[in-house]
Formats: C-alpha cells, sequence, structure tokens
C-alpha cells in the first residue's frame, strides 16, 4: 500500500480514510475478512487506539459512496480498483484544468498588481490542487486569524452539512463558525455575487437527486438569512460583478499576508487553487476588495434582506437541467 501513499491527495481522502483504505487492503492480501471488527483491529494494533464505531461506520460508508471500496459480502470490504483508476483520470483532468486557470490567474495578478514595489520580498507562491488540500491550508492560517475577507460565488458559511461535505471545506467553515460565531474572535467579510447555482450543484453531486438538492438549497438560504439577522462578526455585501478574481484572505494580527486564489471547473467548483504569501500583493488586495465592498449592497439592510428573500424565487426559476 505504499504507493497509495503517493496517491492520498490525488484520491481527495482524509488521512483517516486513507488509513482504512490500507488497512484494507492489508486484509484482503491476508486473505483475512475486512469487517470494521477487523479494521479496528487492526487500526488499533499499527495505531495504538480504536475508532470511534460511528465514526468508523460513517468513513466506510463515505469511501463506498466514492468508489474507492465495495462491499462483496456481508461485513466484508476490499479496493475498488475500478473506482479508484475512475478517480484518479478525474484528477489527472482537474489537474490539466487546473494548469490552465494558474495561468489564467497568474496572468490577473499580474494586471491587478502591476504596480508593485521592487523592494518588496520576493512572494512565495504554492499550487494547491484538490480543494481538500486548498481548504485544509487555509484553515491552518485561519485558526489564528482576527479577520477574514472573502470573494465567493456564494457565501459557503451558509452551506448545510451536506453541501459543505460534498465540496471538502467542512472542516474550514467549522473554523469560520467557531471563531467567528462562539468565540466572537473573527471578523468575516464576503463579497459575493449570489449565483445560486454553485449550492445547488455541490447539493446534486452529493445526492443525485434534484429535489433533494432544491430543498439542501433552500435550507442555506434560510442559514443565510438567520446569520446576517443574528450574527455580529460577519459583514457581507453584494456585488453583481466583483472584480478580477474569487479569493480568501485571513488576515493574523491585522498584518494582510496570505492571499487564497480559487481555481474552478466549467461549473464553477472549486477544484484546488494558488496559495501566495506577500504583504504588498495582500495589502493591494486587501484596498481593493474594501473599495468593492464600499459599492456592493450591505445585506445587512432592508433592501439586501429582501435581496436573500429572492433567491428563492431566483432557485425555482433557475435552469438546474
Amino acid at each position: 500500500m505504499e504507493e497509495l501513499k503517493q496517491l492520498k491527495e490525488w484520491l481527495d481522502i482524509t488521512e483517516q480514510q486513507y488509513q482504512i483504505l490500507t488497512i484494507i487492503n492489508m486484509l484482503n492480501n491476508e486473505g483475512i475478512k475486512a469487517s470494521a471488527a477487523n479494521i479496528d483491529e487492526r487500526y488499533n494494533s499499527l495505531f495504538k487506539h480504536t475508532i470511534n464505531k460511528p465514526n468508523l461506520f460513517r468513513q466506510i460508508k463515505r469511501l463506498v459512496q466514492e468508489d474507492l471500496i465495495q462491499k462483496v459480502s456481508k461485513a466484508n470490504y476490499v479496493l475498488d480498483i475500478e473506482g479508484i483508476k475512475s478517480r484518479l483520470k478525474k484528477t489527472e483532468g482537474n489537474l490539466s484544468n487546473n494548469l490552465d486557470e494558474f495561468k489564467k490567474a497568474s496572468s490577473k495578478i499580474e494586471q491587478v498588481f502591476k504596480h508593485l514595489g521592487e523592494k518588496d520580498e520576493a512572494p512565495l507562491v504554492r499550487y494547491l490542487n484538490t480543494s481538500r488540500e486548498f481548504f485544509n491550508e487555509a484553515n491552518k492560517i485561519l485558526k489564528n486569524s482576527d479577520k477574514i475577507y472573502i470573494v465567493s460565488p456564494f457565501a459557503n458559511i451558509s452551506f448545510t452539512g451536506i453541501i459543505s461535505n460534498s465540496s471538502s471545506r467542512q472542516g474550514y467553515v467549522d473554523t469560520l463558525i467557531e471563531r467567528g460565531f462562539v468565540q466572537k474572535k473573527l471578523k468575516i467579510i464576503y463579497l459575493t455575487q449570489f449565483n445560486i447555482y454553485v449550492p445547488y450543484k455541490h447539493a446534486f453531486n452529493k445526492l443525485k437527486d434534484k429535489k433533494a438538492a432544491i430543498h439542501e438549497v433552500e435550507l442555506t438560504i434560510k442559514n443565510l438569512k438567520n446569520i446576517l439577522k443574528t450574527q455580529k462578526m460577519i459583514e457581507m455585501y453584494f456585488l453583481e460583478y466583483p472584480f478580477g478574481f474569487d479569493f480568501m484572505m485571513p488576515v493574523v494580527d491585522n498584518d494582510p499576508q496570505h492571499v487564497f486564489i480559487y481555481t474552478r471547473d466549467e461549473h464553477n467548483i472549486i477544484t484546488g487553487g494558488i496559495y501566495i504569501r506577500s504583504k504588498e500583493i495582500a495589502q493591494r488586495a486587501e484596498a481593493h476588495f474594501l473599495r468593492e465592498c464600499s459599492i456592493g449592497l450591505d445585506l445587512k439592510t432592508k433592501k439586501g434582506i429582501g435581496l436573500v428573500d429572492n433567491l428563492f424565487r431566483k432557485l425555482k426559476k433557475a435552469d438546474l437541467s
């Protein structure tokens, strides 16, 4: 299974899911039934602790749903080799698309920040080739941030658990909510164009059912309205055509220097992104972002809440084929 260790990010699975996958392969190779009990026993032997039983079944279910393992008989699992090959083929396509997006984003960066001072330190640039890697990297910085700026087609903080999980961003959203709404230590500022198709596509990809996906988006809109009415640590502005490119920028100790730029597929779904560490770039991004917010519609106003209410009607009229 050493080969799969190298493929973990390409399969877009968590460390624990990879460990379970490894153990199932071990048991298969040893001719031992890969039941939940045997998986947990081997896990304890390798890592010196057991997996919470509901969590183990949840992770096994997720691996089956993702076509990485399959159930061959009662309480017995094997690797789904064809499913793994299919996932890698999809990743190969995403990598190719992301490279194109990287070039486009790099070009836009040069346009927006063409006046960078020559004395600025050379920016650190990293390419994050999966959505999970992208959000995990952002989350590391977010845990110590006191502010975050977000330009996004839709306010992902309002996504339901199903939508967040389907887009590999649940940990990131959990941190937003914990630090912003519970601890009240994180100021969250959104600039969004409210593309209702984005949460719908995430939900449909997960549920494969149009009616169920629409229900998840309705819950998302209700969450959004509640957040705007009750949470003091969030600001949100609507702008039909935000500038340049979508990004998020967590700010630590009021010192902006981290910029995360999304790359997306043809359905506007995040597939990865670019991380840039540069004070000069971040400061210019911050100034541009705040200017855009100043001309956007404040969604906490009466007119803003009315716009959110209209999202229900937009959802019903949208072409969701």
